[in-house]
């Protein structure tokens, strides 16, 4: 008797799924895009605002345990952004080029070395090694450039 209920409940899952049509599907994949690209504002706003702070750091020559809560926020957001950029969210309100998608394994190195280099910075921060910090600092505003400049319209 039980397989009679399991066949009868999969008939109207069907049925419910041909009733609704691409449209709610396409809505998903929407709404799924819009809250990708969403998050990857933030982070990338989140990004800007760390380099800022710790360029104050550096140009106060302030205590450079101070970079350290930054840098983990940039180590943070480079473990989330792979999961941000699925291939639907290549349209929609977003400034990054269709070509992101064309080779995302080096998109996703890139994020890797951007969370190590991040990793690196608040060593050197918590050790008080400025000339480590701002090596890491510099490697990594050289990596944002290079992504901007190839992926960012």
């Amino acid at each position: 008797m039980l397989k009679p209920s399991l066949a009868a409940l999969v008939a109207v899952a069907l049925i419910a799924v041909v009733a609704v049509g691409l449209p709610a599907g396409t809505a998903i994949a929407t709404d799924t895009a819009a809250a990708a690209i969403a998050a990857r504002k933030k982070v990338f706003d989140d990004f800007k605002n760390a380099m800022q702070a710790i360029k104050g750091v550096f140009d106060a020559r302030g205590p450079l345990a101070d970079v350290v809560p930054h840098a983990e926020v940039l180590s943070a957001g480079a473990a989330r952004l792979p999961g941000l950029f699925p291939l639907e969210s290549a349209h929609g309100d977003t400034k990054t080029r269709a070509t992101l998608w064309d080779d995302f394994p080096a998109i996703e190195r890139q994020f890797d070395t951007l969370g190590t280099t991040a990793t690196t910075l608040a060593t050197a921060g918590a050790a008080g090694d400025f000339a480590a910090a701002v090596g890491a600092f510099r490697a990594i505003a050289g990596g944002c450039k290079g992504c901007h400049d190839d992926y960012r319209l």
